[in-house]
């Protein structure tokens, strides 16, 4: 069954915002997201919930809890317009990202063996790697099925499918989802490509051997396949984040030690402290409880 809400959205808002001034297109988003963050009980408790169970302390402050939830409301409708304003006006595009570091991933790409830009499902992930495409950086990705995905109704199947399609356009490197073989990827960093992983993308039950880290005061499972990538080929990570300014991305990229184990946990640690400092950029707050575990002393954000 199609949700009215995602018709209006995918199929008339959205792509009829692209064609505004960025100012007022990112300004009505903007809006878009509070109106949601408002009207969507059932989307904004979870991410509440996902934030009061990391930071309890929270939960005895309503007003800045509000604040965190309806940034990440903005955020993610920000995120959803970028997708159409990368399809139909990319010069447009190409103002709302700058990345800052590139000259850590052309330093990790002279070694010839392959680099995994370690990312994660943090601020406007699709912007910031368009941002290094037009910096003249092929990437490969990896990413999930979108087909595997049963709660999705045809239109947002059909608006994931855009995105992909849209992002694939601009990387121009392998596109590999997960359940197909990974084989594409061992071949892709032997070959000396850099390939985008997100660090964060941990399905439960997916992963036969996940790694449990520190994170947040608490332990976060994570998937296996970057380390396991990274031993046996070589290849060099490197941790890239998109954060904001006002509505337009800042992307940042960030040398690892060249060592798979200390190289996976430096990421981890650059990932924690960007959750720490702007924790409504993190899409995972709504799963927080299948994937990170508490433990005592955790910390309120700033």
């Amino acid at each position: 069954m199609v949700r009215f809400s995602s018709f209006l959205r995918y199929r008339v808002l959205y792509p009829l915002l692209a064609w505004l001034p960025p100012f007022l297109a990112y300004s009505v988003a903007a809006g878009i997201g509070i109106l949601e963050h408002l009207c969507r009980p059932e989307l904004r408790r979870p991410v509440a919930a996902g934030l009061c169970r990391v930071w309890p302390s929270l939960g005895e402050n309503p007003r800045l809890l509000r604040g965190i939830v309806r940034r990440h409301f903005i955020m993610k409708s920000w995120e959803r317009l970028d997708s159409f304003v990368m399809a139909h006006r990319p010069e447009r595009a190409a103002t709302l990202v700058q990345v800052n570091g590139l000259e850590h991933l052309r330093q990790a790409q002279i070694e010839g063996r392959g680099v995994i830009l370690v990312m994660a499902h943090y601020g406007r992930i699709n912007l910031h790697a368009m941002g290094l495409a037009l910096q003249g950086e092929k990437l490969g990705m990896l990413t999930m099925n979108i087909e595997d995905n049963p709660a999705l109704d045809s239109v947002e199947r059909d608006y994931l499918r855009f995105k992909a399609a849209t992002l694939h356009r601009f990387l121009q490197g392998r596109w590999v989802t997960i359940g197909s073989s990974l084989r594409e990827l061992y071949r892709g960093l032997v070959a000396g490509e850099t390939i985008v992983i997100l660090i964060d993308a941990y399905v439960p039950g997916w992963d036969r051997k996940p790694v449990v880290l520190p994170f947040l005061d608490g332990r976060l499972v994570l998937p296996s396949g970057i380390l396991r990538l990274a031993r046996r080929t070589g290849a060099r990570l490197v941790y890239g984040a998109a954060r904001q300014r006002g509505w337009r991305v800042q992307g940042r990229l960030t040398a690892l030690p060249a060592e798979p184990e200390s190289g996976f946990r430096g990421a981890l640690a650059c990932l924690e402290r960007d959750v720490q400092q702007f924790p409504w950029l993190w899409w995972q707050w709504p799963m927080i409880g299948a994937i990170w575990e508490r433990t005592p002393s955790s910390r309120c954000p700033s």
